[in-house]
């Protein structure tokens, strides 16, 4: 959230002009500064999320709700644009049929208030149809959070890349060079996503990135802001900087920023406390112990088909993985990007270099297989796959991941 409304004040300056200059080396946030139309509408998505959170239905009614008590706090202070106009002029009841970025560049929370990329995508699609069904509107915001929470998961750029490309069909061939020589402002969301795209593989810290999203030129507006929202799922950004943005705030939407900050917060401890839950069964995931079996009594005889006993500590690992906030829904497809399989001993030597969004896919794909085959879940626990990805992951997982 911090990064996108960073990307609003630094791109501001060509809020409605373009950027023709195209230089890298600007002052960021100077006296002229200031936050946009963006800023408000992504503060009041943020929280419209929160408010009907995992409630998809009452999600579109919390967003719009919020979004047009935002359009009132502020239809004299800031110039929302004619799409934004036009949806607040008829309370929301019309949603824009044109490509616009303004979908995409108010989604950056969902990558947060979520936790699995299925949940994400469907929930940035969401938000976007709420002021703009153009396919193009809905595939940047989705495009846009799904490389942030990929981020945030630490996935590195390159698999980000390839996910982007093979799911929304972008084209990311070329340089953020080759882009300068030719770009113009434009409302076309998939240009702009792809020159924001551009400059967050490009530069290696967040500064840089906008810094190069800048350069580009343009619509440099909503390019910084898609450029920094991914960005910032990465980097660490200065404190400087950010108190600097902060400044720009008014005191609504800093209160608005703090209440989000402080649902959030909830919401990750929340997450944090379920796998901390499991951690306090690691001892037994560590003994590596066989799984006791039961074949009932068919007609005097002993059923040819027993089932594996799974005791408290195996069961919820097995609601944990199928929980909203730690499985990974997309698990088939994650384990063919790291070219594996569901099988228990590509698991054994994956997990040692695995980062934590393998690793949640590993640990889904070992208890969705469980509906197949029986046992699938005991393999697992006996051969240390479980052990050493909980081990691991109490290692790697970061306030950021929850």
């Amino acid at each position: 959230m911090v990064s996108a409304i960073l990307g609003d004040i630094i791109g501001s300056p060509y809020e409605k002009s373009e950027n023709k200059e195209k230089a890298k080396d600007i002052l960021l946030i100077d006296g002229g500064s200031h936050i946009t139309k963006y800023s408000v509408l992504s503060l009041a998505v943020a929280n419209g999320l929160l408010k009907a959170y995992g409630n998809s239905k009452k999600t579109t009614d919390s967003v719009k709700e919020d979004l047009l008590k935002a359009g009132n706090e502020y239809a004299n202070k800031l110039d929302f644009g004619d799409e934004i106009k036009a949806w607040f002029d008829l309370r929301g009841k019309k949603v824009s049929r044109k490509t616009s970025c303004t979908a995409a560049c108010m989604v950056s929370s969902v990558a947060y208030v979520y936790n699995s990329l299925r949940y994400v995508e469907r929930y940035a699609e969401i938000v976007a149809k709420t002021i703009n069904i153009h396919p193009d509107s809905v595939k940047g915001a989705k495009a846009v959070a799904a490389a942030t929470f990929l981020g945030r998961q630490g996935v590195g750029k390159e698999y980000i890349k390839d996910y982007i490309t093979d799911t929304y069909y972008y084209d990311l061939t070329h340089t953020v060079e080759e882009l300068r020589a030719s770009y113009t402002a434009t409302n076309s969301c998939n240009e702009t996503f792809v020159a924001a795209f551009t400059a967050y593989m490009e530069g290696d810290d967040f500064e840089k990135v906008v810094r190069l999203a800048m350069s580009i030129g343009g619509n440099s507006n909503e390019v910084a802001i898609m450029a920094a929202t991914m960005a910032g799922s990465i980097y660490e950004i200065k404190k400087d900087l950010i108190h600097l943005g902060h400044a720009k705030l008014d005191t609504v939407e800093k209160a608005l920023l703090d209440e989000y900050d402080e649902k959030l917060t909830k919401l990750k401890k929340s997450r944090k406390d379920k796998f901390d839950k499991i951690l306090s069964y690691k001892g037994f995931f560590d003994k590596k112990a066989k799984t006791e079996w039961y074949a009932p009594q068919v007609e005097g005889n002993e059923s040819p088909f027993p089932f594996p006993v799974y005791t408290e500590e195996i069961t919820y690992l097995e609601n944990l993985v199928l929980d909203k906030d730690f499985g990974d829904f997309n698990y088939v497809d994650t384990l063919e990007r790291y070219d594996l399989t569901n099988e228990i001993s590509q698991f054994k030597d994956a997990v040692k270099l695995a980062n934590p969004y393998l690793l949640k896919a590993i640990l889904t794909a070992v208890v969705r297989q469980e509906r197949f085959v029986d046992g699938s879940i005991a393999d697992a626990v006996r051969f240390g796959v479980v052990s050493e990805a909980l081990d691991i992951l109490s290692k790697k997982l970061t306030d950021k991941m929850y």
